[in-house]
């Protein structure tokens, strides 16, 4: 039987190393959402990171969906998903806040493959009047 240099011992350990990260790597939350209190009239950003993600990301506001991936299921333009990293970060715009949009806000992963789906914390949008 042949035998490897140490030095291609050590590349052919480094690939199967990540070979097997990268096949058993599962998304997790980075990120999650933070309360938030808001004046009338100004802008509310819930920060949401995902690592290795590979499901469908959804915002929930108060139980119901707002998106699916990048697309808004609402016909409100002060409604924006923000991805600053693409495939990493999913945040969550609100511009022009009203009282209206006060609530619970929730980022979600769908599960993958063997990757479990994620729910991040919950996070309160508190709206108050301008004075």
């Amino acid at each position: 039987m042949k035998r490897l240099a140490p030095s291609t011992l050590a590349k052919l350990l480094i690939t199967i190393t990540a070979l097997i990260h990268s096949v058993h790597a599962v998304q997790q939350l980075s990120q999650q959402p933070r309360d938030q209190t808001i004046i009338e009239g100004g802008t509310a950003l819930f920060k949401c990171s995902i690592l290795d993600k590979v499901g469908a990301q959804t915002w929930l506001k108060d139980g119901s969906p707002l998106n699916f991936n990048e697309q808004m299921s609402l016909e409100d333009s002060r409604f924006s998903i923000v991805s600053p990293t693409p495939n990493v970060d999913f945040h969550l715009e609100i511009t022009d806040v009203t009282l209206a949009d006060s609530g619970s806000f929730q980022c979600t992963v769908t599960k993958s493959g063997t990757d479990p789906p994620l729910l991040s914390s919950f996070a309160s949008l508190t709206v108050t009047r301008k004075l």
